[in-house]
């Protein structure tokens, strides 16, 4: 038997385990494939020939529009695409995000200092870490950011008498 282009030998019990979908929805799907002329099926008691109706068609019809793209379109599942090197991100020009790692004092600082914005390292410190270094419900992702939010709060409105959330301003 000579299988031709857009012609596939296969069964029910085949396609429902290759597409996770039961024999009954492969039933359904091919008799109402079938009833809009959208494919044939030639049936024996040990296979199914089923021939795309129209599959040259399609296929010239891709062929033109990946010329045009100049690409190709993979037509397979995508369980079955080759996977990207997920492993070395930086080669496809995705940065990876660094887990946060809480400062000690003398990197706040230090950071400070560089500001000049007063603030108590160790009371900064002391006052996330007693919070599990979390901003609200969320983990801290800048402690940098924390720092200058906290400048800016106390330059602005002086929140609990010079402290705000614990830090005082020197």
């Amino acid at each position: 038997m000579t299988i031709k282009r857009g012609q596939l030998v296969t069964g029910r019990k085949a396609l429902a385990a290759q597409t996770g979908l039961s024999e009954r929805q492969i039933r359904t799907a091919l008799d109402h494939l079938k009833s809009t002329n959208e494919l044939t099926i030639k049936s024996t008691n040990k296979f199914s020939l089923i021939t795309l109706v129209n599959y040259g068609k399609f296929q010239d019809v891709q062929s033109d529009i990946d010329q045009q793209n100049d690409q190709q379109v993979d037509q397979r599942p995508t369980s079955n695409r080759p996977q990207l090197n997920k492993g070395n991100k930086e080669e496809q020009g995705i940065k990876p995000r660094k887990r946060f790692t809480p400062p000690t004092i003398e990197e706040v600082s230090t950071y400070c200092q560089e500001r000049g914005n007063g603030v108590d390292a160790q009371r900064f410190v002391d006052f996330y870490a007693s919070k599990g270094w979390k901003v609200g419900n969320a983990g801290m992702k800048d402690w940098h950011a924390a720092v200058r939010n906290w400048e800016r709060s106390d330059s602005g409105g002086k929140k609990n008498g010079g402290n705000y959330d614990g830090v005082a301003c020197v």
